[in-house]
């Protein structure tokens, strides 16, 4: 099978309606022939098959360029319209790629301190543009599932990106670190991706397993406030911490108020009358 041909069938697939079944070809296709060689092809589907089709108006997603190669920063197709079992198939391919991309990249590393493989150490270094479109699609799509592992996975994979975001603010002063709008625009967008998938997960807050990574994730994004610009993106920061802190305040109360009006309590006998 020509890589080329069929990466390029599996991103108009994955731009119409047989979405999950062109999630099984990529993962097979993945498995079967990435390699240092194929990495380029695979990496540009990745960054186009998710291009909402129709023209934005929005003047940062639409004229400028978002990386050193030259590409558009453009706007992304909304995952919230898809079902629950498209998000499942795309946050599992994401995850695949990621896997492989990762054992690649090792594999790399080992062969770069060996004097090889040096003509391609820059598809590695770019492998950053990635970034917004791993978050935006294949992370948030994990997010909203109902499936712990998926979820948990997705958490995990924010925290880690969380981590790699520049500091904003350094001996307490705002500094700006990225030094043109290009550069500007594409930063925003992903810390913005990050907190979409934050006001996500929020939503999930009820399931008991989802509430410990949830708190996990941003009481990590709270202590790294810095890393969020002033304004709009550290206001949802702080309403979504706000919420979460609101949340355990209430939780304690509720547990306060149960365990003294219940007659169930150990510490009464039968004579105490219980207020309700």
């Amino acid at each position: 099978v020509d890589p080329s041909e069929a990466l390029l069938k599996i991103g108009k697939a994955l731009q119409g309606s047989k979405i999950s079944k062109a999630t099984i070809l990529f993962e097979k296709l993945l498995t079967a022939q990435f390699t240092y060689e194929t990495l380029p092809l695979f990496k540009s589907m990745l960054l186009t098959a998710f291009i909402m089709k129709k023209k934005t108006t929005n003047k940062s997603a639409s004229s400028s360029s978002s990386s050193s190669s030259g590409s558009s920063i453009h706007q992304l197709v909304d995952v919230v319209k898809w079902d629950s079992t498209t998000k499942a198939s795309i946050a599992n391919m994401f995850i695949s790629w990621e896997k492989q991309f990762e054992k690649l990249k090792s594999n790399f590393q080992h062969e770069l301190k060996n004097g090889f493989k040096n003509e391609i150490k820059n598809e590695f270094e770019g492998i950053d543009e990635l970034k917004r479109v791993k978050v935006a699609i294949g992370i948030r799509c994990g997010v909203f599932s109902d499936d712990s592992f998926m979820f948990a996975s997705a958490m995990k994979s924010l925290r880690s990106i969380l981590e790699t975001l520049p500091n904003l603010v350094q001996n307490d002063v705002e500094v700006d670190v990225e030094k043109n709008d290009v550069q500007v625009d594409a930063g925003s967008l992903l810390r913005n991706s990050i907190l979409d998938c934050f006001e996500t997960a929020w939503t999930q807050k009820t399931r008991p397993w989802a509430k410990s990574e949830i708190e996990h994730t941003f009481n990590l994004a709270a202590e790294r406030r810095g890393r969020f610009r002033v304004g709009g993106e550290r206001q949802r920061l702080d309403n979504l911490t706000q919420r979460m802190i609101d949340g355990q305040r209430k939780t304690i109360v509720n547990r306060a108020v149960r365990a003294n009006n219940s007659t169930a309590h150990p510490l009464r006998n039968k004579g105490f009358d219980a207020v309700r």
